[in-house]
């Protein structure tokens, strides 16, 4: 049952990472904004005295129209631009009664009634000088009312060097998130695929990478950078949505309670969301900020959940240095979520805090440390069980699978038995050998024969070294034509070999027989019958 619905949250998690991953690239090359203006000659000075009114408007999607209006004067050639950020507002901007610019989401853009964050640029030129100019801001949500941009005049690549410098150390730590993320997810997908370890940690990958695009698409850069793509105010609550989930799975797995419904309960949740986002924003009911506060209740309940579990964990199984490390690092990353809620709410979503993505890091450079101690010593046991594994089931001296393997493998309740052929095999003259040249001699006449069967069966069967002298070849589904021709072609191989060779001639002696249930209990029956005809072939041989 647990494996069960762990896999249905995991596929859950990939599909909508496909389906949110899908609908990123569409926004971006089929959709923008309704963006219009009127081309003037450059340069920019300072804008610091204007006028603000708000004024009711039953056609503005919030109700009210913010005003904002200022005189030109002294406008110079090299300073005649104005340039702000916008967060879900549409935009008029008038010279006197014209109006030189326009934005507002498309109708039909997938990205909803909201342009999102938008970076808005006109300029003027000498000749507007004692014009009025009349910025109009109209909310797309109630939240925005009563928020006033920063307007600024000057240069649009000093206005970008200004705003690369004061966001480039958030830049920066969002960038090295998605690359940790990255890297541990690669590194995940490249050692531990399709295990137990892959799956519980490989959320922790995702989890990082979402929180460094999160953070990334919101700051105002990005949309300086990429002007009039509405898709970067969305992959932001895309982001968070995902971040929200792929914590839930993490987080689960360090606990005892894994299994606990409730886990799967907020994991569902946020499919639910994720689902009902989806929807309402293709039909134009809701957008994807318009339900953002039930992306921030799931956020606000896996935190109290993790808390609740984590007293649970202490009291029940006690204290342990990686229930340690996960109570400190989920204190660090939820006071830094918890800040960035306040800090969002409380600004209006003009400011962007830092804290979510330090605290982020942190959590993926302990967590990721301990983990990759664990998987290290994971790895180590492996390899030593591949070793072990390999000295029980393989002959030391040919490569070959040896007797154990032989009767694990016909042992299986899974084993059929039905058309398999076995082929026995007997090294002529070996004790001969030994004795006449030493046994340094014997080992590399079994290792020549033991490389000729392998190169003569190993596509069609399984070769083992039965001990000794005495190979087997079990072949399943097998065609008695071409054993008969694998056969011929092995017994060429030797006889080339003794041409080339020096020194003592080798030989080897075959019987082969097909699986008959009229005749044969189990497969070993046929290979008392294959040996039969084997040791008749062996004197055959000894008489030429």
């Amino acid at each position: 049952m647990r494996d069960n619905m762990q896999n249905v949250a995991h596929r859950g998690y990939l599909i909508f990472g496909a389906i949110f991953f899908l609908l990123f690239l569409t926004l971006f090359a089929f959709f923008g904004l309704n963006v219009t203006h009127q081309e003037r000659k450059t340069g920019y000075e300072i804008l610091t005295d204007y006028q603000m009114t708000i004024d009711t408007d039953d056609t503005a999607p919030a109700g009210v129209r913010q005003v904002y209006t200022f005189q030109l004067e002294g406008v110079e050639a090299a300073y005649c631009g104005l340039m702000f950020y916008s967060v879900h507002q549409n935009v008029r901007i008038y010279l006197d009664e014209e109006c030189i610019y326009s934005m507002s989401a498309d109708e039909i853009d997938l990205s909803g009634s909201s342009p999102g964050g938008v970076w808005n640029e006109v300029s003027f030129s000498e000749t507007d000088n004692g014009k009025s100019v009349t910025i109009v801001l109209m909310p797309v949500y109630k939240f925005f009312v009563g928020v006033t941009p920063d307007f600024y005049f000057g240069d649009r690549a000093d206005i970008m060097r200004d705003m690369v410098s004061k966001e480039l150390p958030i830049m920066i730590l969002c960038i090295i998130s998605i690359a940790c993320g990255i890297i541990y997810i690669i590194f995940l997908k490249c050692n531990f695929q399709k295990s137990d370890v892959e799956n519980k940690l490989l959320m922790l990958g995702y989890f990082v990478v979402w929180t460094g695009i999160w953070k990334l698409t919101d700051i105002e850069v990005v949309n300086l950078l990429f002007p009039g793509h509405p898709v970067f105010s969305q992959l932001s609550f895309m982001a968070l949505m995902m971040m929200s989930v792929s914590f839930i799975l993490f987080n689960k797995e360090l606990y005892s309670t894994r299994d606990h419904f409730i886990w799967y309960l907020l994991c569902f949740a946020g499919f639910v969301n994720m689902t009902m986002t989806l929807f309402l924003q293709y039909l134009g009911i809701a957008d994807m900020r318009q339900m953002l506060p039930v992306t921030h209740l799931i956020i606000i309940m896996t935190i109290l959940i993790s808390i609740i579990m984590a007293v649970y964990e202490v009291k029940t199984v006690g204290w342990s240095r990686k229930l340690k490390y996960n109570i400190w690092c989920l204190g660090f990353c939820f006071a830094g979520t918890g800040i960035d809620i306040v800090v969002y709410y409380s600004t209006h979503g003009q400011s962007v805090n830092m804290l979510g993505v330090i605290f982020t890091l942190v959590y993926i450079c302990v967590l990721g440390f301990d983990s990759m101690r664990d998987m290290k010593t994971l790895m180590n046991i492996g390899i030593k069980a591949q070793k072990y594994e390999k000295m029980a089931y393989h002959d030391q001296l040919t490569g070959l699978y040896n007797r154990t393997a032989f009767a694990e493998h016909t042992d299986n309740l899974e084993f059929n038995a039905e058309k398999c052929i076995i082929v026995v095999m007997d090294l002529n003259n070996l004790k001969t050998c030994n004795d006449k040249l030493g046994h340094d001699k014997g080992d590399i006449y079994i290792k020549e024969c033991a490389r000729m069967i392998r190169e003569s069966f190993d596509d069609i069967g399984r070769c083992y070294r039965m001990g000794g002298d005495e190979f087997h070849v079990l072949i399943m589904n097998g065609d008695l034509y071409l054993c008969k021709q694998r056969i011929q072609a092995l017994k060429d191989k030797v006889a080339r070999c003794n041409k080339v060779g020096e020194g003592f001639q080798m030989g080897i002696a075959c019987g082969y027989k097909m699986f008959d249930r009229l005749l044969d209990y189990d497969i070993n029956e046929t290979a008392r019958r294959a040996d039969k005809v084997m040791y008749q072939e062996k004197f055959a041989m000894k008489e030429l």
